[in-house]
């Protein structure tokens, strides 16, 4: 299921969307639910439409948050504290690159974009690139900021076996350094011979 909760006009979210359904599939063959539901612009509203969903759905349902809203918006705290609580992964989008894919530019922006989705919905990007050469791998994603939330770390083992871990409060700590001790952790936990490892961090390896 994904969700999106937009600040544009509804076509120019949809076209947007269409647009990042089609490059998803295109370049790395994944697909993308073709009916998106539209979270309601009243945050207030749309905290409760999720709540209401998580429970009426079945446990399995995978479900993700697309957030299209402006730069250095309140909504980036609001929306991503709110997903973090309720376990949902979410990626929030800059309107403005939004509107220029829209209009025909900023397409190789869509390939950061997607591979970070997928890596968030607990894909394995990176595998398109190296073929699991290595150990372990590990992505994380941090910034939280207004409940000090970090979003998930995500570890690999050469088969493609891994573990999706929600966010938790980490108030009074830096962020990325607890992030990466978790991480580091778990990746003990799964492969303590292991050698190497890959790190993604926010899409960078």
């Amino acid at each position: 299921v994904m969700y999106i909760y937009s600040v544009l006009e509804n076509d120019y979210t949809f076209e947007f969307y269409k647009i990042l359904c089609e490059y998803a599939k295109r370049r790395f063959n994944v697909d993308f639910p073709e009916a998106p539901l539209l979270l309601d612009k009243d945050i207030d509203q749309a905290k409760t439409y999720l709540e209401k969903s998580l429970r009426t759905c079945d446990d399995s349902t995978e479900r993700f948050i697309l957030a299209i809203i402006e730069e250095a918006s309140p909504l980036y705290d609001e929306l991503t504290n709110t997903a973090g609580i309720l376990g949902i992964p979410i990626k929030c989008v800059n309107q403005e690159n939004a509107k220029s894919i829209c209009g025909g530019s900023k397409i190789n922006y869509l390939e950061n974009l997607i591979a970070s989705i997928i890596t968030r919905a607990g894909g394995i990007p990176w595998v398109l690139y190296d073929k699991l050469n290595y150990d372990l791998y590990v992505a994380v994603d941090v910034g939280r900021t207004l409940s000090e939330y970090w979003a998930m770390g995500i570890v690999y083992d050469r088969d493609g076996k891994f573990e999706i871990c929600p966010g938790k409060i980490t108030l009074g700590e830096d962020l990325d350094e607890a992030s990466i001790d978790h991480c580091v952790k778990e990746a003990h936990r799964y492969a303590p011979e292991g050698k190497s490892l890959i790190f993604l961090r926010h899409g960078n390896v």
